[in-house]
Order: structure tokens, then C-alpha cells, then sequence
């Protein structure tokens, strides 16, 4: 394996242009954070280098778009392509 340890991330998922977005959630293919409200942190314990950030609707299980976050190094304001 590459060795890589787990680590706390933080993410905020701050504004969307996705019409009706009201939640996200993140996930490395094998673990998921809960769904968070914009604005509010998800503290997410993951090895990977990069991320799939989800926007969600109001009932928190609705996809409206994903997008690829890198989260190897530490950064903020970050902009993600939403697809």
C-alpha cells in the first residue's frame, strides 16, 4: 500500500449555483460524512488525495451534482466543478 495515514479534514461547502442546493456530503469512495447544511463544517477522517463532494437537496439524500475536491494539502476558498 502507498502508507498514507488517515487524517481529519475539514471541509465547508460555503455557496453553491446549483439551483435548490440546501445540503452536501463528502465521500472517498468508501466512507461517507453525514449530510451537512452549506455553511457548516464536516470534519471527515479520510487517506485519500481527493475527495467526491455531493450537493444535495433539503432532504439531505437528493443529488443535484458532484464535483472532485483535491484534499491532499490544506487550502480555502476553493472553487469545485459541479457536474
Amino acid at each position: 500500500g502507498s502508507g498514507a495515514m488517515a487524517a481529519f479534514k475539514t471541509i465547508t461547502v460555503t455557496s453553491t449555483t446549483v439551483n435548490g442546493a440546501a445540503k452536501y456530503k463528502v465521500s472517498d469512495g468508501t466512507t461517507s460524512s453525514a449530510a451537512k447544511d452549506l455553511g457548516v463544517a464536516a470534519a471527515y477522517m479520510t487517506s485519500a488525495e481527493s475527495v467526491t463532494v455531493s450537493i444535495l437537496a433539503s432532504d439531505g439524500t437528493t443529488v443535484l451534482g458532484t464535483g472532485t475536491l483535491n484534499v491532499a494539502s490544506a487550502a480555502s476558498d476553493v472553487s469545485i466543478d459541479i457536474q
